[in-house]
């Protein structure tokens, strides 16, 4: 989602949840957005 771009350049802290059986399975961590200058990384 787009709206998700600009909430992680504010707020670079991420969760992500999977229920794996009986258990529930939390993902953490932090993230970063890479912008290349030109499209094909020249």
């Amino acid at each position: 989602m787009y709206q998700s771009i600009g909430n992680l350049l504010i707020e670079p802290r991420v969760s992500i949840g999977f229920i794996d059986g009986h258990d529930f399975v939390v993902l953490t961590g932090v993230s970063t957005t890479h912008w290349e200058e030109e499209p094909g990384g020249r």
